[in-house]
């Protein structure tokens, strides 16, 4: 599973989201740790593409960049690793 960490200039965390992101074809980058703008305008670009599953339930129209709880339980669900229900801060429950 990825680790839920918030955006982060570098680290082997980054690494394993530029991997995914490449698996998915969204990043082309090298994977090189850095959470750099590259890796931000993928995980927008990302989080665009599955609006309704990561931007809805925080009512937000456009990717933020950040790989906050959504993104990162959609990312471990679409790799197998469940994660359960996630209650986020605005009392939104997302379970998938």
């Amino acid at each position: 599973c990825l680790k839920y960490e918030k955006k982060s200039i570098s680290s082997p965390e980054v690494g394993r989201l530029q991997t995914v992101l490449k698996d998915l074809e969204f990043y082309t980058g090298e994977v090189n740790n850095t959470y750099d703008d590259y890796t931000i305008s993928s995980v927008i670009e990302f989080q665009e593409t599955f609006y309704q599953t990561m931007l809805k339930p925080w009512n937000l129209t456009k990717g933020t960049g950040y790989k906050y709880k959504t993104t990162n339980k959609f990312l471990n669900e679409l790799y197998g690793c469940s994660t359960g229900d996630l209650v986020l801060e605005n009392g939104v429950t997302v379970s998938y």
